[in-house]
C-alpha cells in the first residue's frame, strides 16, 4: 500500500497507531507515525505520537499497580481466613445423608412451584370465564374500565406463571441429588467423571495448545483476545479458550471429554455430569465456556471472587445463573498446587450483601468455612457462579490444568460484551449451542467416529 502525504491518510494512520498500542507494538506504531509525517506536520504528529505512548504507559502503570493492589488484597483476605474458627478442609464428596437431606429440600421447592402454577392456572382460567359488559350491545363505559382492570390482573397472572415456568431445578434429572447439593451449599464433588485415559491425552494437548497459541499471539497471527480471556492475578496462570470440533492438533480429544461429562441425544446416556446440569438449568441451557485454566509454579492467590452476582429474586425463583464445571486432568492432591478454594453457601443474597461491605466481610470470612478442590485426576467440582470463590497460590514445582465448561441458565440474558465474552472461542461461541443441541452434535461426532473406526 502507498500512502501519501494528506489529512485523510494522517487520520488512517492515527487509527493504526491506536490499534498497534493497543496490541502492545508502541514502538512500532511510534516509527510508522513518524515516517508518514511531512515536515510541517511532523511537530505535532510526534506530539500526537509522544501523548499516545504515554497514555498507554499510564494504563500499564495503572495494571501494575492494580495488580500490587490486588496481591496484598488476597494476602489480607488469606490472613483473615487463616484466624478463621471454621474449619478449612478438603471438598470431599458428598455423603448420602447430605444428598438425601438437598433432595428433600428441593422437592418441596418442586412441589410448591407446581402448587402455585395450578394455582395461578385456575386464577387466570376464572378470570377469562366471568365476563362483564364490554362497549358493545348493551354495555357501557363502565364495563369497559372493568374488563381493563382485569385485563391487567390477567396479564399480571400470565407473567407470574412465565416466571414460575423459568424455574429449571427438575428433580426428575438428578436422582442422585448433586443439583440439589449446588443449589443449596453451591459447590459440589462429583468423581470419576472424565477417564484417566482421557484426561492424559486432555493435559498434552492443553500443553501444545498453550504453547501454540502464545507462539501466535507472537507471530501476529492472532490477538490475544482470541485465545485468552481475562483472570485475576495473569503471572503464571491462563485461563485459555479451547476449539470444539476440530480434528487438527489433537483437538479430538476435547470432543471426547465432553462426551464423557455430558451425554449425547441418544436415550440412555447423560453423561457424568450432563444429568446434573439438565436438573439445574434444564437441557436449553446455553453453552458458555470451553476453556482450561492454567497455573503455573509462583502464581499468586487470588482475591474471593463469584463470577456472577446474586440475582436476588430472579435467582431465588430460577435457581443457579449459570453453572461451572472443573475437572481436574491431574492430581491436584495438595494444597501448594493452588487449587481453587470454595466458600460452601455464600450463593445467597445475603453473602454477597455482606461480601460487598468492607465493614462486615472480615467478620463474615472469619466465619465461613471454606473447602479446597483437592481432586483426583478425572474428578471435578460443579458450582454455582454465585458461590465466592479463588484460585489458591500454587507454591508446588507443578502445573495446575482444569478442563471446564459453563452453561448459562435461560432465565438470564446473555451479558457478554466485547471485552468480557467469556472463555470461549468466537466460532464456538456463534453457533449459540444448548446443552440438548451440543449433545446433538456429540451424538453425530461419536457415530462418525465409529464408521471412521469400522472403515
Amino acid at each position: 500500500m502507498i500512502f501519501r502525504h494528506n489529512n485523510n491518510n494522517l487520520f488512517l494512520a492515527s487509527f493504526i497507531i491506536l490499534i498497534l498500542v493497543s496490541s502492545c507494538h508502541n514502538a512500532a506504531a511510534f516509527f510508522l507515525l513518524r515516517s508518514l509525517a511531512t515536515s510541517q506536520q511532523i511537530s505535532n504528529t510526534c506530539r500526537y505520537a509522544d501523548s499516545l505512548l504515554e497514555q498507554e504507559a499510564a494504563r500499564a502503570l495503572a495494571r501494575e499497580q492494580g495488580e500490587k493492589d490486588t496481591i496484598a488484597r488476597a494476602q489480607v483476605e488469606e490472613e483473615v481466613l487463616t484466624q478463621s474458627t471454621a474449619p478449612r478442609e478438603p471438598l470431599e464428596a458428598a455423603t448420602e445423608e447430605e444428598l438425601q437431606t438437598a433432595k428433600k429440600a428441593n422437592k418441596k421447592f418442586w412441589k410448591e412451584r407446581q402448587r402455585l402454577l395450578l394455582s395461578l392456572g385456575t386464577k387466570n382460567k376464572k378470570k377469562t370465564s366471568t365476563g362483564g359488559g364490554g362497549m358493545g350491545f348493551g354495555g357501557s363505559a363502565g364495563g369497559a374500565k372493568k374488563d381493563t382492570k382485569k385485563s391487567k390482573d390477567s396479564n399480571s397472572n400470565d407473567n407470574d406463571t412465565e416466571q414460575l415456568k423459568q424455574i429449571a431445578f427438575n428433580p426428575k434429572f438428578d436422582p442422585d441429588g448433586y443439583a440439589a447439593i449446588i443449589r443449596t451449599e453451591g459447590v459440589v464433588r462429583k468423581n470419576n467423571v472424565v477417564r484417566k485415559e482421557t484426561t492424559a491425552k486432555l493435559r498434552q494437548f492443553i500443553d501444545d495448545e498453550l504453547a501454540r497459541a502464545e507462539e501466535d499471539i507472537v507471530a501476529g497471527k492472532i490477538s490475544e483476545q482470541a485465545r485468552f480471556a481475562r483472570v485475576l492475578l495473569k503471572r503464571n496462570r491462563w485461563d485459555m479458550s479451547l476449539p470444539l470440533g476440530q480434528k487438527e492438533g489433537g483437538a479430538d480429544i476435547v470432543m471426547q471429554a465432553l462426551y464423557e461429562m455430558l451425554g449425547d441425544s441418544s436415550s440412555g446416556n447423560p453423561g457424568t455430569v450432563g444429568g446434573i446440569i439438565e436438573s439445574a438449568l434444564s437441557s436449553d441451557a446455553q453453552l458458555h465456556e470451553l476453556a482450561s485454566l492454567i497455573s503455573d509454579p509462583d502464581s499468586d492467590r487470588q482475591i474471593l471472587h463469584p463470577d456472577m452476582a446474586h440475582q436476588g429474586d430472579t435467582q431465588l425463583r430460577t435457581g443457579p445463573p449459570f453453572v461451572t464445571c472443573f475437572v481436574a486432568v491431574q492430581d491436584v492432591d495438595d494444597i501448594a498446587m493452588g487449587p481453587t478454594e470454595f466458600l460452601p453457601g455464600t450463593n445467597t443474597e445475603r453473602h454477597h450483601e455482606e461480601f460487598g461491605d468492607f465493614d462486615r466481610r472480615d467478620g463474615m470470612l472469619r466465619k465461613a468455612p471454606t473447602k479446597f478442590a483437592l481432586l483426583n485426576e478425572g474428578d471435578c467440582s460443579l458450582y454455582d457462579t454465585s458461590t465466592l470463590h479463588a484460585g489458591s497460590a500454587n507454591r508446588s514445582t507443578k502445573r495446575r490444568r482444569i478442563f471446564y465448561c459453563t452453561f448459562r441458565s435461560v432465565s438470564l440474558g446473555d451479558d457478554r460484551t466485547f471485552d468480557e465474552p467469556g472463555s470461549i472461542r468466537g466460532d464456538v461461541l456463534e453457533r449459540r449451542l444448548s446443552l440438548a443441541g451440543i449433545r446433538e452434535v456429540l451424538h453425530e461426532w461419536k457415530n462418525q467416529k465409529t464408521e471412521d473406526s469400522v472403515s
